[in-house]
């Protein structure tokens, strides 16, 4: 049962020490006195992130896995728990403005049509960051392996609805809004389904929309309301993101691209990664001696993943996808088959059921 207009914020931390308190204290002034509980989900965090949670005054359901099953995961575990008409997904490293909260609840309340609403957000400067996007395509996909997003950032072609360094003054229809904070209806999710625990880390929201516009829904970015966002977190300096960016945008393209779309993209990944080992070569050069050092041993260290990596999902990944085509996977459905389920906080037991209240 699903009190009118409780707005249920799933948050999830690992390793969050440092930015779990500043998003809670933003979280009343969000709400504007909306009726809201708040539960953290703690990924088997190391440090002192559990503890912080539970220091706290205000009702907090602190919900700790055993181990790092992964963003997606985390989500469905608090979800699960949850019990409120409206819910917001949100990362640990956010602080809200006021209202922030309050203006995604009346935006997908004015239209049924909206899969999930999301907020402008800012980087530590105030400057607008890349939150309202077109799903991934295979230019998009091109344009950032090679770099020239970074090397030009107002580009047309660049992964948007809108150019980053113009903030939009009225709500933008897009495919996606970033997943570091979005909020729906319950109603939405259930029709939905949870997230794709598959994804360990990346594409879970843009597999999530995916399956959101096969129902004729999109998503909505509100510009009224505003959250800063300290980009990377407790995931920051970590040697596996490039590992568990790729395994992401491989599965995508696995589950909702055709076969030729996907080797292209295993293609035009490769040469990215080699045009990254010539600018990191190429940066040696120009640095001092410690700091050459220093970036020698993280360069050859991500190169040597990087490549390992690739050489063997080169095999494991069309052999996978082959077989999936013969599947009846290949729907666009939401298939526990494929090693998207939800599961409960203890991250042993599956839960076959809606994310229901």
């Amino acid at each position: 049962m699903c009190p009118d207009r409780l707005l249920s914020i799933v948050v999830v931390t690992h390793d969050s020490a440092d930015h779990i308190d500043a998003l809670l204290d933003s979280l009343p002034r969000a709400c504007c006195g909306l009726a809201k509980e708040v539960l953290v989900v703690d990924s088997a965090s190391r440090d002192d992130t559990a503890a912080r949670v539970r220091r706290r005054r205000e009702p907090i359901r602190l919900i700790q896995l055993k181990r790092n099953l992964g963003y997606a995961a985390a989500l469905n575990a608090g979800t699960l728990q949850s019990r409120g008409s409206h819910l917001a997904w949100s990362n640990a490293d956010l602080v809200l403005q006021d209202g922030c909260l309050l203006e995604l609840v009346n935006a997908v309340d004015q239209d049924e049509q909206i899969s999930a609403a999301g907020p402008m957000l800012l980087d530590g400067a105030g400057r607008c960051l890349n939150s309202a996007r077109r799903f991934p395509g295979l230019l998009d996909e091109f344009l950032e392996s090679f770099l020239i997003h970074r090397l030009w950032p107002g580009n047309p072609w660049r992964q948007s609805a809108h150019r980053p360094d113009r903030a939009p003054i009225s709500k933008v229809s897009c495919d996606q809004v970033t997943g570091a904070l979005m909020v729906l209806r319950r109603t939405v999710a259930n029709e939905i389904g949870p997230l794709d625990e598959g994804y360990f880390l990346y594409q879970e929201e843009t597999d999530w929309f995916f399956r959101a516009a096969a129902t004729g829904r999109q998503a909505r970015q509100v510009p009224a309301s505003r959250a800063i966002h300290f980009q990377g977190g407790s995931s920051l300096g970590n040697p596996e993101l490039l590992s568990w960016s790729l395994s992401s945008r491989f599965r995508f393209a696995r589950r909702h691209q055709s076969p030729l779309g996907a080797i292209l993209l295993w293609l035009i990944r490769r040469g990215g990664c080699l045009i990254r080992r010539v600018c990191w070569t190429g940066r040696q050069l120009l640095e001092s001696d410690r700091d050459r050092g220093r970036l020698r041993d993280r360069a050859l260290h991500r190169n040597y993943r990087t490549r390992l990596w690739l050489d063997c999902w080169a095999m494991r990944f069309l052999s996978r996808w082959l077989r999936s085509v013969m599947s009846a996977g290949k729907d666009g459905n939401f298939h526990p088959s494929s090693g998207s389920k939800c599961v409960s906080q203890d991250g042993k037991q599956p839960l076959n059921r809606p994310l229901t209240g």
